[in-house]
């Protein structure tokens, strides 16, 4: 039954991954994102604007909607972040939880 489970979720895990165009190449790599002319994001203000409306537990669909597409992913065993500018941890980014991907914290500035 474990062995069931892991293998659903890690086939779940895969072809949500697989849908955004990311690769989970390793834990150092970060990976542009296909697509990044996508929807553009909700907020007038520009793509900064929607962090005000991330909530914990938000799906990735839900951040997309609200920010548009990442500038990079990088894909851990434990967390997924999306980079929302060129510097990283240090910029604003979105950190899902890998194993069920959903929000656990963000960061704007």
């Amino acid at each position: 039954m474990i062995a069931r489970a892991g293998l659903t979720l890690g086939l779940a895990v895969g072809l949500v991954l697989g849908a955004w165009g990311c690769k989970a190449s390793g834990a150092a790599n970060q990976t542009p994102v296909a697509g990044s002319d996508m929807k553009a994001p909700r907020g007038a203000e520009g793509p900064l604007s929607g962090f005000q409306s991330l909530r914990r537990g938000m799906t990735p669909d839900d951040v997309l909607l609200e920010l548009g597409s990442p500038l990079s992913t990088k894909i851990e065993m434990t967390y997924t972040y999306w980079y929302y500018s060129n510097r990283g941890d240090s910029g604003p980014h979105v950190v899902f939880d890998t194993r069920n991907m959903k929000v656990i914290r963000w960061q704007e500035i």
